[in-house]
């Protein structure tokens, strides 16, 4: 048996702590209930009531009541306007009726036909003359862009005789300009290789060997150089290397052969 003596006493301490802690959970029920209080009168029904509340079906089963159920419709509601789709650079680009129509001759002359004969080419021959036609005098308007510089690169591949004779004419007088343009040099390169008449072809190389030292150093035009230079015979290929030097040797040239 345990004497009263050997039991634990409980001091001061332990009523104090006691009195405290339910001091605390009173001053908590309060500040809950007074919360409670503020909900109720700002938006007139509670929380834990709300979600008490039990939902309301249809005979079908769908919800009426309750947080999930859908609101009605207002005519004076705002709705977000549908964003816009968003447009491509292709697609912001201003383009012209010509060349529409040139974009269409150059996807029908690029298709590859399993008919091989004369009729395929006069069909093809057309399309260049109607082309050349609506082009009238815009030629350089076209040799300078991505895509007018390779429709009239097409022009020259598939057009006749006549037709090579009319675009070379047409852009001749600015060989050298289109030699230093990005997009130009290709065609330039491709109206020497079709130009149909020597003179012709004698006219671009007179532009050249005058500045012959300027576009040598030139990225585009550099390129162009070098295929006139390939496919010109050896006395024309000598005229060429002696106008790099200058006009000096040209005269010198000039001299001895008279």
């Amino acid at each position: 048996m345990v004497s009263k003596s050997d039991k634990p006493k409980t001091g001061r301490k332990d009523n104090l702590e006691k009195s405290e802690r339910s001091a605390n959970k009173k001053l908590v029920g309060e500040k809950r209930t007074w919360e409670r209080k503020e909900k109720v009168i700002k938006t007139g029904m509670c929380e834990e009531s709300v979600s008490a509340q039990p939902k309301k079906r249809d005979s079908k089963g769908n919800s009426k009541g309750g947080r999930d159920a859908k609101k009605p419709f207002k005519k004076g509601s705002k709705s977000k306007e549908p964003e816009a789709p968003i447009q491509t650079r292709r697609q912001k680009q201003k383009i012209s009726d010509l060349t529409k129509t040139l974009r269409l001759n150059y996807n029908q002359l690029l298709m590859k036909k399993k008919e091989k004969g004369p009729e395929v080419k006069e069909l093809k021959h057309s399309l260049v003359g109607k082309s050349i036609e609506a082009i009238g005098d815009k030629w350089i308007e076209l040799c300078y862009k991505h895509d007018g510089s390779r429709i009239l690169q097409s022009l020259l591949k598939f057009g006749n005789r006549v037709h090579r004779a009319t675009i070379v004419n047409a852009l001749k007088d600015n060989f050298v300009e289109l030699a230093t343009s990005k997009y130009a040099h290709y065609l330039a390169s491709k109206m020497y290789y079709y130009a149909p008449e020597n003179e012709q072809k004698a006219h671009l190389r007179a532009q050249m060997t005058g500045q012959m030292s300027k576009l040598v150093q030139h990225a585009f035009a550099a390129e162009t150089l070098e295929f006139v230079y390939c496919r010109c015979t050896e006395t024309e290929q000598r005229e060429l290397v002696l106008s790099f030097y200058g006009n000096y040797f040209l005269l010198m040239k000039e001299t001895v052969d008279d």
